[in-house]
């Protein structure tokens, strides 16, 4: 396998690595702002209705389950997984000395310490690859998985007041609507009847001049 090669698929493992290290800040955001989602839901809840305290209560307690859940899956995101690289240039200094004092001792072995060097330094670069591409592939799952649990969370939340405000809001506005058709009945019940509307019989007669 081309050197370069490799050498461009460890580079880019570990880019992707640090896009991934970046995420946790939106994680911490959403929840830091659980507790005040869940107060202001908890806050809303109609105390005079039993019918909605149940649902609503049971709805809050599956939000912070949710959100409990994504908390631990945060820190597994976190400190869940390893990542490995290449030895600082003193080990590898050092693994070369003892490479080259190897092959002086056995010269029947005739291969160059440059090119076993190097060869040895592609193998690690192989190996930290696998191993990081496989620690990124988890971490991109775990990271949609954490997203989807908040988001159901922050719905199971909200969805309850907003039910609960569309049905008062539908209910005045029902309300609204009965008492003003009453109010045009009775406006229109105080109208006097037009001239027309008067029989032969009713008519008022012509005063004479």
């Amino acid at each position: 396998m081309d050197p370069d090669f490799v050498r461009e698929l460890y580079k880019r493992e570990l880019d992707e690595k640090l896009v991934l290290d970046t995420r946790p800040t939106f994680h911490a955001i959403v929840l830091s702002s659980a507790v005040g989602i869940i107060a202001w839901s908890y806050s809303d809840m109609p105390s005079d209705s039993v019918w909605w305290r149940f649902p609503w209560s049971l709805c809050v307690l599956l939000s912070c389950a949710a959100f409990a859940y994504a908390a631990k899956q945060c820190f597994l995101y976190m400190a869940g997984f390893e990542y490995e690289k290449i030895a600082v240039p003193a080990l590898l200094r050092d693994h070369y000395a003892c490479l080259k004092a190897f092959l002086a001792e056995n010269p029947c072995d005739t291969t160059d310490p440059r090119e076993a060097f190097a060869e040895d330094i592609k193998n690690r670069m192989i190996e930290a690859t696998t191993n990081n591409a496989t620690a990124n592939a988890q971490r991109s799952e775990l990271h949609v998985r954490i997203v989807r649990t908040l988001v159901i969370g922050t719905l199971l939340a909200g969805i309850p007041p907003v039910i609960y405000e569309s049905v008062m809001c539908l209910g005045s506005f029902r309300k609204y609507i009965l008492e003003s058709g009453d109010h045009h009945v009775e406006e229109k019940a105080l109208i006097p009847p037009a001239v027309d509307s008067f029989s032969d019989e009713q008519r008022p007669a012509a005063t004479a001049e």
